[in-house]
C-alpha cells in the first residue's frame, strides 16, 4: 500500500515510487507510460547520431567522486506484518572511501524483506548511475525518448546510458545517466523468490 496523507501532484506521488522501484514515468505519443529500467537497448549510438559541440567533442562525461556518494542508505517504510509500525531498512557498501549517509522516507506499506530489497536496489542504482552524460543527438534519433537505454562507445568500450531528459530544437539536447540493467533483473528475480507461497486454508469437516 501507499499512503497519501495530503494533497500532492502526480509528480510528487510518482517520483518517490519511481526512484525506489526503478522505473520511469514518461510521456510517449501523448500518453503517460511507465517503463522499467531493465529495458533492452533502444539504439546503439554511432558517430553519425551525435552532433559535435563547439569544442568538437561528441559528448561530455562526468563522474561523481566517491565522497559525493552514500556509503549507507536507509529506507524508512511501514511494516505491514508488524502492526503497521515504521521500520528502517539499511543497505551499506563495505568497500570504498564514501562516508555519506542517505535516508529515504517512503509512506509505503510492505514487508520488511521487501523494504530491505528496495534499499539494496536503490543503493546499487545510485552507484551504477554515478556517471552523467550530456550530448546532442542528430535528427536521425527522433524516435528516442526519455527513459530509453542507449549504447555508446566510451574510450573504445560500449557503455549503457539511460536518457533522463531530451529537449527538442535544431538538435536534440539530451542528458543521460549510466545504468546497469542487470541490477533490476536480479532484483526482480530475488523478489519473486522471497515472496512466501500462498497456502490454501483448510476447510473444517
Amino acid at each position: 500500500g501507499y499512503v497519501l496523507d495530503r494533497p500532492l501532484s502526480a509528480r510528487q506521488v510518482l517520483e518517490p515510487l519511481a526512484q525506489t522501484f526503478g522505473f520511469d514515468a514518461v510521456m510517449s505519443s501523448g500518453k503517460l507510460v511507465f517503463r522499467g529500467r531493465a529495458a533492452t537497448i533502444a539504439r546503439a549510438l554511432s558517430a553519425d547520431d551525435l552532433v559535435l559541440d563547439r569544442d568538437g567533442q561528441p559528448f561530455e562525461l562526468r563522474r561523481a567522486q566517491e565522497s559525493e556518494l552514500p556509503r549507507e542508505l536507509r529506507l524508512v517504510h511501514i511494516d505491514g506484518n508488524n502492526d503497521y509500525r515504521q521500520v528502517t531498512a539499511r543497505s551499506r557498501r563495505l568497500a570504498g572511501a564514501a562516508r555519506r549517509e542517505s535516508t529515504i522516507e517512503l509512506a509505503m506499506i510492505t514487508r520488511r524483506a521487501e523494504g530491505q530489497r528496495l534499499a539494496d536496489l536503490r543503493l546499487q542504482e545510485i552507484w551504477a548511475g554515478r556517471e552523467t552524460l550530456e550530448l546532442e543527438l542528430s535528427p536521425r534519433c527522433i524516435g528516442l525518448e526519455a527513459g530509453d537505454v542507449v549504447s555508446l562507445a566510451v574510450a573504445g568500450q560500449p557503455r549503457l546510458f539511460r536518457l533522463t531528459r531530451i529537449s527538442d530544437g535544431p538538435t536534440r539536447r539530451a542528458d543521460a545517466r549510466s545504468v546497469e540493467p542487470a541490477i533490476y533483473r536480479g532484483a526482480a528475480t530475488g523478489a519473486a523468490e522471497a515472496r512466501p507461497p500462498k497456502v490454501t486454508p483448510r476447510i473444517a469437516g
